[in-house]
């Protein structure tokens, strides 16, 4: 029984290091400006500026 619980710990571990890595990689090659998303389309320049500079 506590072969089989650690074993199932083990996996789940692993499932959720891989799933972590998947997320993690969908999200740094999104082509997605989060400065721009955050305040849309109507958005200028400076305003976008001082956020990245604020922020980033």
């Amino acid at each position: 029984m506590v072969v089989f619980i650690l074993k199932r710990l083990f996996l789940g571990l692993i499932a959720i290091l891989v799933i972590s890595g998947i997320i993690c990689t969908i999200i740094y090659m999104a082509p997605v400006d989060p400065a721009r998303l955050s305040f849309g389309q109507r958005s200028d320049e400076t305003t976008v500026s001082l956020y990245k500079k604020k922020y980033f």
